[in-house]
């Protein structure tokens, strides 16, 4: 019956035998002889029960066992292999179910949690088809390889997510013991990293750099399952992103760049990889418990300027001796209504004129001088996009992470009246140094600055531009030290007004080849031979550089006995000036002796 009894009444007196047949699935158990007496002379079988009448024969008893098991391990699996080996660390507490039906026809669910070795066993099965359910999984594991033991076999589904091993069956036959059905867990792999700003173009998030958020980077890659791996992650308010709980395997990281920002430079990570393209990590190769940081994206800004200057000439173009103007504000009018303010980029200008406005996303702007911050009297000669609009580029492209430095402002000064001259003062000289021009004015009266030309070919070069410093007159000078080759130089004065350029003198300067003097004595005379210079050529004599009064050396200048200090040279009459010798006699213990070519 359903509780296991079986009853046999009614016999006459007689001599008796209970056999039972065997149950499927049970393995021989104890027998045990009932009340009433006899033998067991077999397994499963009761003889020699003698009745008389009114014996009620008892515990005629027949134990059968349940020899079947499932056990295996939960652990560590470090080289995720599938395979318990030594020095993996086990894991306990671990839930593990099984579940089935047996050869009774019963289902069966039983739950166990594994002991601190990582062992788990579920006993006294009967034959059926199981199922084994890894129900938990530790805080820091992902899945890892399942592993069907013997001799019931089974079937593993080893994708990650997978925590089943199916088709367990035990045969129906003695008891067996099914052994190392084993769970390997593993350790998650991540990826992390920041997006920023790297204003200072090092590679490295420090100093002012800011992240940039909402960028997106990607992550792709094959796991060790052959899985294909695609995931998506926006940078967070402090420009990270992170890809959590990876599988072993190879990946990409790729950056989508951000919008209005430069390529800057990408920083390799601590798990390796390669820097195979502008914004793209690959082939990081990661085992498990491997966290890899600093796959960082750093991203340039760009940059706008130049120069405002003295447009001396109004052509367009800074020339060598035209001036920077300092101290004027050059900003970016974000909305367009001409006034600067707080929150827009700006720079004002340095010593010589130049402004840089930095970090400065990529896109189309409208660059503009703060008219108040120029000097009195500025009129504008140039801007890249015209003088139409005045003080201002209206759209200049700056590209991502890009420089344009090509957005100069020129000007003029304009004042009421003009300088008066001292008539013939505008001179020049030839010098070591170059060319000296000198000039003097009687009033300045509201001027602003003289431009000296150089007069060519190509038209008229700036040499230099002087601010008029002297209201009711005074005396300037000014040096051209690129005129130093032989030749003759032309020049010019302009002065300056409000009604635009007006020369105002001219003066011409030969500069010569330098002379070189060479002496030797031979008998009673002196020989001169000198090289440079140009015709006519003039001799000079002297017995002493320095005066009694006072020894100091003077310079190889032309002087006069009256002057103090000065050498008395006196001129030795050639009889061809356009000689490059001559032989004197020697008339003192010691003579100086200077030569000079040209007027």
């Amino acid at each position: 019956l359903s509780n296991g009894t079986y009853d046999f009444t009614g016999l006459l007196p007689g001599a008796y035998t209970i056999t039972e047949t065997q149950p499927a699935g049970y393995g021989q158990g104890t027998n045990a002889l009932g009340t009433a007496g006899g033998t067991n002379p077999t397994q499963d079988v009761f003889a020699n029960i003698v009745l008389g009448q009114n014996q009620n024969g008892l515990q005629y008893n027949f134990g059968e066992t349940v020899a079947n098991s499932i056990s295996g391990y939960v652990y560590d699996d470090a080289n995720n292999d599938g395979v318990y080996e030594p020095g993996e660390p086990p894991l306990g507490g671990v839930t593990v179910t099984l579940t089935g039906t047996n050869i009774a026809g019963q289902v069966i669910t039983l739950s166990t949690n594994t002991l601190p070795d990582g062992s788990y066993d579920f006993g006294n099965l009967l034959p059926g088809n199981y199922v084994l359910d890894r129900a938990s999984t530790p805080a820091g594991y992902i899945n890892g390889e399942q592993t069907p033991g013997t001799p019931f076999g089974g079937t593993v589904n080893n994708p990650a997510g997978s925590t089943y091993i199916t088709g367990i069956t035990i045969p129906v036959g003695g008891g067996a013991n099914g052994v190392n059905y084993d769970f390997g867990l593993i350790q998650p792999n991540s990826l992390a990293g920041t997006v920023f700003a790297d204003l200072n173009r090092n590679g490295i998030e420090d100093g002012t750099d800011y992240p940039i958020t909402n960028v997106t980077v990607t992550l792709t890659g094959t796991n060790y399952l052959g899985n294909t791996v695609s995931n998506v992650f926006e940078t967070l308010s402090n420009g990270t992103y992170s890809f959590t709980g990876l599988l072993p395997g190879t990946y990409a990281l790729t950056e989508t760049q951000p919008a209005g920002y430069g390529q800057g430079t990408n920083a390799l990570g601590t798990t390796g990889g390669t820097n195979s393209a502008q914004d793209v990590f690959s082939d990081i190769v990661l085992t498990q418990n491997q966290n890899g940081t600093n796959y960082n994206y750093g991203e340039t800004l760009g940059e706008i300027g130049s120069y405002v200057w003295i447009d001396a000439n109004a052509d367009g173009v800074r020339q060598p001796a035209e001036q920077g103007i300092p101290g004027v504000l050059v900003f970016l009018d974000l909305n367009h209504d001409g006034i600067y303010e707080t929150n827009e980029p700006s720079a004002i200008t340095d010593s010589q004129g130049y402004y840089l406005i930095t970090n400065v996303l990529g896109g189309t702007y409208s660059v503009v001088v703060a008219t108040n911050t120029l000097p009195p009297g500025a009129s504008e000669t140039y801007d890249l996009d015209g003088t139409n609009t005045q003080s201002k580029v209206v759209a200049l492209v700056l590209p991502a992470g890009g420089s344009r430095l090509d957005a100069n402002f020129g000007y003029r000064y304009v004042s009421p009246t003009l300088a008066t001259m001292v008539p013939g003062s505008f001179q020049g000289y030839a010098t070591n140094g170059g060319v000296e021009l000198t000039w003097t004015t009687l009033t300045e009266i509201d001027m602003d600055y003289f431009i000296v030309n150089r007069l060519t070919a190509a038209g008229a070069q700036p040499v230099a531009v002087e601010f008029a410093l002297y209201p009711y007159g005074g005396s300037y000078s000014v040096i051209d030290s690129d005129a130093t080759a032989p030749g003759t130089y032309q020049y010019q004065l302009v002065a300056v007004d409000k009604n635009g350029a007006t020369p105002s003198a001219t003066c011409t300067v030969v500069v010569g080849t330098p002379i070189v003097v060479t002496i030797q004595t031979a008998g009673g005379n002196v020989i001169l031979n000198w090289t440079g210079g140009t015709a006519p050529y003039h001799l000079y004599e002297s017995t002493a550089l320095t005066s009694s009064a006072s020894p100091s050396v003077v310079a190889n200048v032309v002087g006069s006995s009256g002057t103090t200090n000065a050498p008395a040279w006196s001129e030795v009459p050639l009889t061809d000036s356009t000689t490059n010798s001559a032989v004197l006699p020697i008339q003192s213990p010691a003579a100086f002796f200077r030569v000079s070519g040209g007027q």
